[in-house]
């Protein structure tokens, strides 16, 4: 806690982390989003979640510390110093840790003009005293208070010095002015942009960064855009860090309430009754799938259900109700979803439509050879009547027979790549069908959706582009419904 941190602020940090976490089992067990929780602040997050693995190491021992310095370094996120000053000050190894305080002692004591390095190994001359090796422990701790409160690095006290009688830097006048510093570069400057999405009651979207890295596993508004918008510039934020500043542009949009579209996944609802379709309009229905797994009244499914006795093709592509069903459809301003449609039943609707259709959670069957998935031949045709393909997440639509694990936002981006290269970025968008099994390892629900988007800014997709993917597109076709409407 203490590194780049001075002791006043972090004992209250230290106290409450010692009574969330009084024994090092409590601390194993803790959920590591809540031990950086208590660290917020402090910054070195790292060393947060290095402590966090170091318990569980420490419990899985019986709760038990190695007692050698070997054995301490292998523990996660213990180095040579760490593991000294523990050796020496919890067991009472023969070692001494080398800190700033000593390595400026160090200098003093035998007056060295040398590079850091030097100092830490010539340290080890400090520990001949047969009163370092009786007590090591209070030997380096003495080091260290030696040289924090009277060998400072400014205006060291030497009157009060207990080794003046020693130190040859004293002795020559020049104690001030070691040990010597090297000239420091100049910080490198960076810059980036970030996305705060506010909702109508004031919360902010963010999002835990990766676990490794700068602020890993720390919460952070989206790097990339949430979500297609209306973005405003809201200024910059500047940040010092250690090695480096930062100056960041704020993006801002404040959503309105979320929309709800009401939509029907299978035209079995319709039964063989236009009027129903009027009812569902009234409701608000704004796109109906005209068939699921299964062939129904409108027309033939890509999945044929056995088990209810379907044959291989019923009708041969739309039935003469589905070609009503979609000249209705299109009279009333609702969209029609091909999804889940044989082939020749999504080639006919296209055809038959005067709204250009869309697939609401397909993937190209060039690049996974799934029923569900669409061909060229079907990708073509939607593309001329200017329909949009929204690509699902199902993990076996886009990789043949994947598992979630096995499959990214990579995945879906090499679907979205390939019906991009052929038939126009116009064409293509999301659909996630997380409630039909809709998920890949890195993009299982709403929140990580910035996944794909960052996959998306990777491989050149401009904010105009991705704001058509996710969402402007099929706002489009929403519009062209609207306006088609008898």
């Amino acid at each position: 806690m203490l590194q780049q941190t001075v002791v006043a602020t972090v004992i209250p940090y230290f106290c409450k982390f010692l009574m969330a976490y009084p024994r090092i089992q409590d601390l194993a067990a803790a959920n590591v989003e809540d031990v950086c929780g208590l660290w917020a602040g402090l910054g070195y997050y790292a060393r947060a979640r290095n402590l966090h693995k170091c318990a569980q190491a420490v419990a899985a021992r019986g709760g038990v510390f190695p007692a050698s310095v070997e054995a301490l370094m292998e523990l996660p996120g213990i180095g040579p110093y760490t593991a000294r000053a523990v050796g020496a000050i919890a067991f009472g190894l023969p070692v001494l840790p080398v800190d700033g305080n000593i390595e400026r002692v160090t200098a003093r004591i035998f007056a060295l003009a040398a590079p850091k390095a030097a100092l830490g190994a010539r340290a080890a001359d400090l520990f001949h005293d047969p009163a370092a090796h009786a007590a090591p422990g209070d030997y380096a701790q003495a080091l260290f208070d030696l040289g924090a409160t009277v060998c400072t690095p400014k205006s060291p006290d030497c009157p009060a010095c207990p080794w003046r009688p020693h130190c040859a830097a004293h002795a020559q006048g020049i104690a001030a002015s070691l040990p010597q510093k090297s000239r420091k570069p100049g910080k490198p400057h960076r810059t980036g942009t970030v996305y705060a999405l506010l909702d109508d009651s004031g919360d902010v979207l963010l999002l835990r960064r990766p676990p490794h890295g700068l602020l890993g596993g720390m919460l952070a508004l989206p790097e990339s855009p949430p979500a297609a918008a209306a973005w405003s510039d809201a200024g910059t934020v500047d940040h010092i860090f250690t090695h480096f500043t930062l100056t960041l542009s704020v993006q801002a949009y404040a959503a309105r309430r979320p929309g709800i579209i009401p939509v029907i996944e299978n035209g079995y609802a319709v039964g063989t009754d236009l009027a129903n379709l009027t009812d569902f309009a009234a409701h608000g229905v704004r796109y109906i799938t005209l068939t699921h797994n299964g062939h129904n009244a409108i027309g033939d499914a890509a999945i044929p259900l056995p088990h209810y006795d379907d044959p291989p093709s019923l009708y041969g592509g739309l039935s003469d109700f589905g070609q009503d069903v979609v000249a209705r459809m299109n009279d009333l301003g609702i969209l029609v979803d091909i999804s889940h449609t044989a082939k020749t039943t999504m080639l006919q609707a296209v055809a038959r439509s005067r709204v250009p259709v869309f697939a609401s959670h397909s993937c190209v069957r060039a690049l996974c050879d799934h029923k569900r998935n669409l061909d060229d031949e079907q990708l073509d045709a939607l593309g001329a009547a200017g329909g949009v393909i929204h690509i699902t997440i199902v993990s076996n639509f886009l990789r043949p027979r994947a598992r979630t694990a096995d499959v990214s936002v990579a995945d879906i981006a090499d679907h979205i790549d390939y019906v991009v290269n052929r038939i126009g970025i116009d064409h293509v968008g999301i659909g996630t069908d997380f409630d039909g099994g809709g998920e890949v390892r890195d993009f299982r629900n709403i929140a990580q959706a910035p996944n794909l988007t960052a996959e998306l800014v990777r491989r050149g997709y401009s904010h105009d582009h991705i704001a058509k993917i996710w969402g402007g597109n099929f706002l489009r076709l929403l519009r062209a419904a609207e306006a088609a409407k008898a």
